[in-house]
């Protein structure tokens, strides 16, 4: 948003800011997103699709237009007017006017036989009597002309639509409507001059059903690499970034202009939603993978250059490895020697383990003194040496922590091959007979992990497809028969089980931290097989369960087996009891247990106690909601198999949960290079240069530099959120400034809307900056232009 907001901006000028929000056709909306709109100055939303029984009930009660609260109660700079179409975002019916519409054009000579004003002009003002009754303002109402595919001939539609203004105006005063092209900004202006009072709404919208058996919550889940490539590519923009203010000020631009275009392309509501067609999920694939290479290369350039490395010993052919998830590395696998450069986005120090593919064990690990660091060597199972597409080497991974990444900077690691030295000792996939009666993995504290699926819907009636999740009556069933291994070792335990032969489920617990990395595989699925990952525990919940909304505040949920708009049971109840998980599930009773997830998913809680997520599907039909194809995704000749973690807390505190929430959503960026440098001329090197922090001073644990970018010439774009929510942390942080950079201090700031496109309007009471200091309250969001004196 802030890219586009800003290339609307400064390419076609202040007038073309725009004050509404339009987003007609996407497929459930969030609390969050109400906020974030409103937090853009945005002075309304409009969209079509909501709940079909919701809609009913507005329609009846005249609440299509509301007040959203998209924060708290009474958060007035966080509230947006909301209004929903009363029907979809097509045309007024028989009044559709292109090359691939079947209703009649305005035929106004008199002299010809199919002359049908009078039939064209009653029928509009029938149209628009009929749908007046289901708002307040009665003075006013809009409706979109068009719909998907149309103004193939623009020429046809506006020639029909001139005629209906024109004949429309002329009755006028006999009919007393008014027609005139207008815009949703127009429209929301007229309805501001009137004195009608609209209800308020402070949950979202979701899910969405666009009939009794039609949920839309399968696309929560569909096309799950995409996902995660999406949620990457997230990570690699804030790098690209933070990096561009390093070295060479805008060197660099051109790769940040195409991944900001790329990522953009991937927020269409049919790209992250996995709801486009096959040969389209591969061109936005293709389009971000080049796009973040690009910048990845350019980011480790950035690095190099700062390093006072030789160029001459390195090799600059490839700089990263995409392909990390199935243990494939070619810069490790191929060289004897080579560096790791692990850059942490974070705005506080990190010391993640890392894990590097390589083909044998004889390897040594060096921190950025020189120091040796303890490896552990873990062979790799063979159901990830025997994933479609894995063409490596690598037998085993090295496993090394990297302790104190430094914030908003990197920290450099040199491995070696040290053959004819005592090698290190293997840690070997081991058979695992003596397991626990029950299906699944067992936790330290007490959660059963299970991989299960669903099978989707195709006996007639709605099936199960990109959109819709539909599953049929046979409810949830193991994948197949276990089989239990693990992997010991100093610094990481993994107790595995291989189900079936598509279903693979692992736990890692690592020494010196509570969480329990949970690893999946699926996949090839045989078709219309929907996996779910389920934790089980012994919590009371009583239905009550928490997601998040877009990452960021977690909104309570509560299963329901009745609908709230109808007081009907519900005929799908695992499906209309689906949220989105952008990145965290959650269950509170006793203790907290909660779930972060690597990428977006479906999730639910369906039993006290129990938490779902839906990690993978494949879908024998289409669910005739528009892609015109069934859900079958492939990759190398087979099925798509998807790889990916999950991590569990359990008994911890709601701040430590959002603090590990943030860790796995921003995680370090690796960076591999070949080189010919030995271990002497590694320690040679000074350690400043092979670590560095963009800033100065530490912030609070409860601050995040969300964005740190060039701005103009001697302005830099700030934006800090506070990342507790309510309940998890409720104190008021002051944030300064003053001597905070490394490559500029502040002199100025300017405050802006949270798009950074136009300054803050100020209002009475609110907090703002005193010099270089602010406040930031818990979930709040504040952007800000610095005028910098570049150091």
């Amino acid at each position: 948003m802030e890219f586009g907001l800003n290339w609307l901006r400064d390419n076609l000028g202040p007038c073309a800011v725009p004050t509404v929000a339009w987003q007609i056709d996407p497929f459930g909306h969030s609390k969050e997103q109400a906020k974030l709109f409103a937090e853009m100055g945005f002075d309304g939303l409009f969209f079509a699709r909501i709940d079909y029984r919701d809609k009913e009930v507005r329609k009846t009660s005249k609440a299509l237009q509301m007040w959203w609260e998209g924060g708290e109660e009474d958060d007035v700079d966080s509230t947006i007017f909301t209004g929903v179409f009363d029907t979809h975002y097509s045309n007024p019916s028989g009044f559709c006017w292109d090359i691939i519409c079947e209703d009649e054009p305005i035929n106004d000579d008199p002299r010809l036989e199919e002359y049908n004003v009078d039939q064209k002009i009653n029928d509009f003002e029938n149209y628009v009597n009929d749908h007046l009754r289901y708002y307040k303002d009665q003075e006013h109402i809009m409706f979109t002309m068009g719909d998907d595919f149309q103004y193939q001939n623009a020429r046809m539609n506006f020639k029909n639509m001139d005629k209906l203004i024109q004949h429309m105006n002329e009755n006028s005063e006999e009919s007393g409507i008014h027609v005139l092209y207008s815009t949703p900004s127009c429209y929301l202006q007229a309805l501001q001059t009137g004195s009608e009072v609209y209800p308020y709404k402070s949950d979202d919208f979701f899910p969405y059903a666009s009939g009794r058996n039609s949920y839309w919550t399968g696309y929560f889940t569909s096309r799950p690499s995409i996902k995660l490539q999406e949620r990457l590519g997230a990570r690699d923009l804030i790098v690209t970034r933070q990096l561009g203010l390093l070295g060479v000020r805008n060197k660099g631009a051109e790769c940040a202009f195409n991944l900001h275009r790329a990522m953009g392309l991937m927020q269409h509501h049919d790209a992250i939603t996995g709801t486009e067609k096959q040969n389209v999920a591969e061109d936005y694939s293709k389009r971000l993978f080049k796009a973040t290479q690009e910048c990845q290369e350019e980011n480790f350039m950035k690095i190099f250059e700062r390093s006072g490395i030789d160029s001459s010993t390195i090799d600059l052919s490839q700089t990263n490895c995409p392909a990390l998830n199935i243990s494939q590395c070619a810069v490790s696998e191929n060289n004897e020697n080579f560096i790791i450069s692990i850059y942490n986005p974070l705005s506080k120090h990190v010391s993640p383990y890392i894990r590097v593919p390589v083909p044998s064990t004889e390897y040594g690990v060096y921190d950025d003194q020189g120091e040796r660091l303890t490896v552990q060597v873990n062979q790799i199972p063979s159901f990830i040496k025997s994933i479609p597409g894995r063409i490596s080497l690598a037998e085993y991974e090295l496993i090394v922590r990297v302790v104190g990444v430094p914030p908003l900077g990197y920290r450099q690691v040199f491995v070696q091959k040290e053959s004819g030295k005592e090698q290190n000792s293997i840690s070997p996939v081991l058979p695992l007979e003596d397991m626990p009666d029950g299906l699944g993995l067992q936790t330290s504290n007490e959660v059963q992990i299970d991989l299960q699926y669903y099978t989707g819907s195709t006996s007639g009636g709605q099936p199960s497809g990109a959109y819709v999740f539909r599953p049929d009556s046979s409810g949830k069933q193991p994948i197949g028969e276990p089989k239990y291994s693990e992997i010991l070792g100093e610094l990481v335990n993994e107790t595995i089980m291989e189900t079936g032969e598509w279903g693979a489920l692992s736990i890692r617990t690592y020494a010196d931290t509570d969480v329990t990395e949970v690893t999946w595989q699926v996949g090839p699925i045989p078709g219309g097989k929907e996996a779910v990952v389920v934790y089980s525990t012994n919590m009371e919940t009583d239905g009550v369960f928490y997601t998040d909304a877009n990452g960021r505040q977690t909104i309570q949920r509560k299963r329901e087996i009745i609908n709230k708009f109808d007081g009907l049971k519900d005929a799908e109840l695992e499906s209309s009891n689906y949220y989105p998980i952008t990145t965290r599930l959650e269950l509170r009773g006793q203790d907290v247990m909660t779930v972060i997830t690597d990428r977006s998913q479906g999730g639910s809680s369906l039993e006290d106690g129990q938490l779902e997520l839906m990690v993978h599907r494949r879908c024998l039909l289409d669910d005739w909601y528009g892609v015109g194809e069934s859900l079958m995704e492939d990759a190398f000749g087979q099925g798509l198999v998807a790889r990916g973690q999950h991590y569990l807390l359990k008994g911890s505190s709601l701040a430590q949960a959002r603090i590990l929430n943030q860790e796995k959503v921003l995680t370090p960026q690796l960076s591999f290079i070949g080189t010919s440098f030995a271990l002497e001329d590694w320690k040679s090197l000074s350690t400043d240069l092979l670590t560095y922090s963009a800033l100065e001073k530490d912030l609070p644990a409860s601050i995040q530099l969300l964005t740190l970018s060039n701005w103009k010439d001697t302005q830099v774009l700030l934006r800090f959120q506070h990342i507790f929510d309510k309940g998890e942390d409720e104190e008021s942080i002051v944030v300064d400034l003053n001597n905070m950079f490394k490559e500029f201090d502040v002199e100025t700031l300017e405050e802006m809307t949270l798009a950074g496109n136009q300054p803050l309007k100020k209002k009475e009471n609110q907090s703002y900056t005193d010099g270089l200091a602010f406040d930031l309250n818990p979930m709040q969001i504040r952007t800000f232009v610095a005028n910098v004196i570049w150091k």
